[in-house]
């Protein structure tokens, strides 16, 4: 890790929201501080974690106060699922004034050098002081079993705009369009003109939507020079050959609303939003209709 870190005072506000993952969380928290840049005792890092448990029945909050109690839990209707408890956490986190903010994903496991490659990154594309800094850095992780990149930063596709392609690290920073939302880190100077994440979205999208807002409000946005953990990869939609179950779930909250994908595609997919709306619907019904027919046979 780069000396030049250590020179850097912030104060840096961790956000978690949580669900029914008590191991998971204990061993994303026992991962962030046991962070180097914290072990090295540097003058003016200090941590401010706040984690939303949004109605686990796991016991995820109270096992979190326990092990950690300098953990900010507070306690969620159950209803917020991803984007709306990193709302509710970034609210809290904000009313004491951070000089940046780390998203950070409950089901992330941060490599003891991590925070201080984000910070790092930040400084050298946003300069030394880091809440004024007009850009956002994501960190880039792999699946823990097949060690490939599965979140970083994203490319937007230059005609298919509803299209995001996995940007891997090189060994240096590189730019990006958006960002998947698993370890990013936020200035200030961002968040003062942007606002939190939006509101129109409750689980997912609300990352990408994030850092497509921020690109065009004139930020910046970077990847890490190098991978900062391990993230299991999210199989997203598999049909089961159940069709009306799986069109209703095609449609729920953790995989594309049909309201909520409108609002994306309608303010980044430019006037032919509808054909990109509609087009992972039709794909995924005809993955749907095959499974079904497969099973039956």
């Amino acid at each position: 890790m780069p000396d030049t870190v250590a020179s850097s005072p912030s104060r840096v506000a961790v956000i978690l929201t949580v669900f029914n993952r008590a191991d998971l969380t204990v061993r994303c928290l026992d991962a962030l501080f046991a962070q180097d840049l914290l072990a090295a005792d540097l003058p003016g890092v200090e941590l401010d974690v706040v984690l939303v448990d949004d109605g686990s029945t796991d016991g995820t909050g109270e096992i979190v106060a326990e092990r950690f109690p300098e953990v900010r839990v507070l306690r969620g209707d159950g209803q917020r699922f991803w984007n709306g408890g990193m709302r509710m956490a970034w609210a809290d986190a904000l009313s004491r004034d951070p000089d940046v903010t780390l998203w950070l994903n409950d089901d992330t496991i941060l490599y003891p050098s991590a925070l201080g490659d984000l910070l790092d990154t930040l400084r050298s594309v946003g300069g030394d002081e880091v809440a004024d800094a007009e850009v956002i850095v994501a960190g880039a992780t792999v699946d823990p079993d097949t060690r490939t990149v599965n979140y970083s930063g994203v490319a937007q596709h230059p005609v298919r705009r509803l299209r995001f392609d996995l940007i891997e690290p090189n060994g240096r920073p590189q730019q990006a369009d958006t960002m998947n939302g698993n370890a990013v880190l936020v200035p200030r100077a961002v968040v003062s003109r942007l606002g939190t994440l939006a509101r129109a979205y409750t689980h997912s999208m609300g990352d990408y939507d994030y850092g497509l807002r921020a690109r065009l409000a004139g930020f910046s946005i970077w990847i890490t020079p190098d991978v900062v953990g391990e993230c299991p990869s999210n199989p997203g939609f598999v049909a089961t050959g159940d069709v009306a179950g799986d069109l209703q779930r095609l449609r729920g909250t953790k995989h594309l609303p049909t309201d909520e994908w409108q609002t994306f595609a309608t303010r980044w997919a430019g006037p032919a939003w509808p054909l990109y709306w509609l087009s992972p619907y039709v794909r995924r019904t005809v993955a749907v209709l095959r499974t079904a027919v497969g099973t039956s046979a």
